[in-house]
């Protein structure tokens, strides 16, 4: 049962921040219904899951009103997903929200029209995996999370075991352990470093293996594999952990080669991953080691040394914040309470640009326009207004699912 951390007293100046964002995404409302990119990067679909939250929470008849209009919008425009399957910018986060909007009673729609869009990811997802494109963003496993919103029951089990046996067929093992060599997403080719990090690396497999183990396809290989890649994790914890317990990539150049704090690289997405899958295995092992890793974070709080420069949900304060939240939540150890008030009061205070969407700005780190206004939900205010709602209210946050967090 989720439960906010915050008292009444409390909750207010965020709530306030939470108003803030909904009155930014009104204000720019022909930007947002001209907006032909429906995607969840910076597209609508992140604005229709920050709003239908924003209506759910504070019962706000307008913002559904918003939302429904942006749906329509989004299904008529969906020929600017094509030929793109993937999740965060194609057609599988279109399915996804359409589906989980579903789910949670919030609207009716044609299934018929899914089914179209089953056949597409299905196709995809097969030819992803033939050249090892796991990626969460760009390839396989947002794809797979899409059918697993969707229902796997109403797709054949044998597909899900062949998604099994080629990630199975596809590791890297070595003394007792496994990984798998990430494909570079914005290039798609394949490298021969191991991304350790939950948006693109070997955990976010791990994560896909305990949710196809919980549902009963293949589960001895599910759970062979995701010991042996906890293996893997065991083996890559560096020399020097002043800072970061793990590098970014392996294998590292140097034991002193440091992550970032954030939610798609590094430690916490690694820690609360691992946790996640301890608690599906029921196994305390797998559960202590996620803790440790977790735990080991919340002392690192000096923004500019763990690389977070803004409020995003991606590598900033928000998701770093909502991470703790549900850490939190699954375990009732204090110190992440505190670290989750910590990282959200961080994010208003970066709420500091006069021209800023609510006052925040993403930065990019580029040498033309470092800081950008997004709206969307990975780098934009959708996604900090997200965890801040779930920060405040006692709505379980369900929509964290397609971060992995759930």
């Amino acid at each position: 049962m989720w439960h906010s951390i915050v008292n009444i007293n409390e909750k207010s100046i965020f709530i306030d921040k939470i108003n803030q964002i909904y009155s930014t995404i009104q204000q720019n409302k022909t930007k947002v219904n001209t907006n032909l990119n429906s995607n969840l990067v910076e597209g609508n679909l992140g604005i229709i899951l920050f709003l239908t939250y924003y209506s759910i929470v504070f019962d706000n008849a307008e913002s559904k009103r918003i939302t429904i209009n942006l749906i329509q919008n989004v299904i008529e425009n969906i020929d600017s997903l094509k030929p793109d399957a993937s999740l965060f910018t194609g057609l599988s986060g279109l399915g996804w929200v359409l589906q989980f909007l579903i789910n949670i009673q919030y609207i009716e729609f044609n299934d018929s029209d899914l089914q179209e869009i089953d056949e597409i990811i299905l196709r995809s997802i097969i030819d992803n995996l033939k050249f090892g494109n796991f990626d969460l963003i760009s390839g396989g496993i947002g794809q797979i999370l899409y059918l697993l919103e969707r229902n796997p029951s109403r797709f054949d089990s044998h597909f899900f075991e062949r998604v099994i046996k080629q990630i199975n067929y596809l590791k890297l093992s070595n003394n007792g352990y496994s990984y798998w060599n990430n494909i570079e997403y914005w290039l798609e080719v394949q490298t021969e470093k191991a991304n350790l990090g939950l948006a693109h690396g070997t955990i976010s497999i791990s994560y896909l293996l305990s949710k196809l183990y919980q549902y009963g396809y293949a589960p001895s290989i599910c759970q062979r594999l995701i010991h042996e890649s906890i293996s893997f994790y065991k083996y890559c914890r560096k020399q020097d952990t002043l800072k970061s317990i793990f590098p970014t990539v392996y294998p590292f150049e140097t034991s002193h080669e440091n992550s970032r704090l954030a939610w798609c690289n590094g430690d916490l997405g690694i820690g609360i991953s691992i946790l996640q899958i301890g608690i599906r295995l029921k196994d305390e092992l797998i559960q202590d080691f996620g803790n440790e890793i977790l735990l080991s974070t919340t002392t690192r709080k000096n923004l500019k040394v763990n690389g977070v420069f803004d409020s995003s949900f991606c590598h900033g304060t928000s998701g770093i914040g909502h991470i703790y939240n549900k850490a939190y939540q699954y375990t009732k150890d204090v110190k992440y309470k505190e670290a989750s008030k910590y990282w959200f009061t961080k994010t208003l205070e970066l709420a500091k640009f006069e021209d800023g969407y609510a006052g925040y700005k993403t930065w990019f780190g580029t040498d033309n326009e470092s800081w950008k206004n997004e709206l969307g939900l990975l780098t934009g205010i959708s996604g900090v207004g997200l965890s801040l709602i779930s920060f405040v209210s006692d709505i379980s946050p369900d929509w964290d699912k397609i971060f992995l967090l759930s």
